[in-house]
């Protein structure tokens, strides 16, 4: 056999053990996605574990949670499999509600989040609304690099909003790090402020002086929650004559609203509500958030 024959059969042999290299790796894959063998059981013996520690504590537990739930927060949060929401806040079951997303951005054109809101807040009636980021977000800091990252952009675009909202402030903080880190807490405080012109919250806040909106972050490397005590009486005055969507107790009208605007938006039993409020309130703190801005 000459050199050429040779090479050409060596040639043939190694497309044919490909192959069946391949044909055998993609039957195994198939075997893996429809075996019913499964490959996680560890976690199901994790819940029975868990299952047999949480009624030893609590012998009613499961049979209370059954029947309803009466959460006094909602929990608004990055998808980081690091930040365990209700561990690291010392809730058990049944007192935190949870939504998360990448880089916990409320965004009021996101239908997951609008239906989490309306539940919580109209249904359950939650007291508090958190918005918790944390330092090391990926997403946060995808957005700070000069890249497309294709379908995810869209979402990462908000972000990029926020450092162009924060521009003046940004630049002046030399290292990236601390930059970084800056930008997960502004990207907290938009999200809060976002919250504070979505109209479910505005309504609920009108009529029943709740919820309040907390602005957190998560320290992953002490497992320590930072308030950041955003000043959102501030923030909020800056844009009120674009956001503000209901007369609130303790304020009229507010500079840039119309009569016909009011009554599209605020029924009347909204009205009666919030004039409740108000002859009941003794002080201001019990008039409302927004009403306390708009005096």
């Amino acid at each position: 056999m000459g050199f050429v024959q040779c090479a050409q059969s060596i040639s043939k042999d190694l497309a044919s053990s490909t192959a069946i290299k391949s044909t055998t790796e993609d039957t195994e894959k198939s075997k893996s996605i429809w075996s019913l063998d499964s490959p996680l059981e560890h976690l199901f013996e994790n819940n029975k574990k868990w299952v047999r520690e949480s009624v030893e504590k609590d012998p009613e537990v499961f049979t209370r949670l059954k029947d309803a739930q009466q959460p006094k927060y909602l929990y608004i949060g990055c998808s980081d499999s690091r930040v365990p929401a209700q561990n690291m806040l010392g809730l058990q079951a049944g007192e935190l509600f949870v939504i998360r997303n990448v880089a916990n951005l409320c965004i009021n054109s996101d239908f997951s989040l609008l239906s989490v809101l309306l539940f919580s807040i109209e249904v359950l009636e939650v007291t508090d609304v958190i918005v918790c980021g944390h330092y090391g977000c990926g997403g946060v800091n995808a957005a700070m690099k000069n890249k497309d990252h294709g379908l995810l952009e869209h979402w990462l675009h908000h972000i990029r909003n926020v450092q162009r909202l924060h521009k003046s402030e940004l630049v002046q903080i030399p290292d990236e790090s601390q930059r970084f880190k800056r930008l997960v807490e502004l990207n907290v405080q938009e999200s809060c402020l976002n919250l504070f012109s979505n109209p479910i919250v505005q309504k609920k806040q009108a009529t029943a002086s709740q919820p309040r909106i907390h602005g957190w972050v998560y320290d992953i490397a002490t497992g320590y929650v930072k308030d950041l005590k955003i000043d959102f009486k501030t923030e909020i005055k800056k844009y009120r004559d674009i956001y503000r969507l209901y007369d609130f107790p303790g304020g009229g009208a507010g500079p840039g609203m119309t009569g016909a605007m009011n009554v599209n938006m605020i029924s009347q039993k909204a009205d009666e509500a919030a004039e409740q409020l108000i002859g009941a309130a003794g002080d201001v703190e019990q008039k409302g958030f927004w009403g306390r801005i708009f005096r």
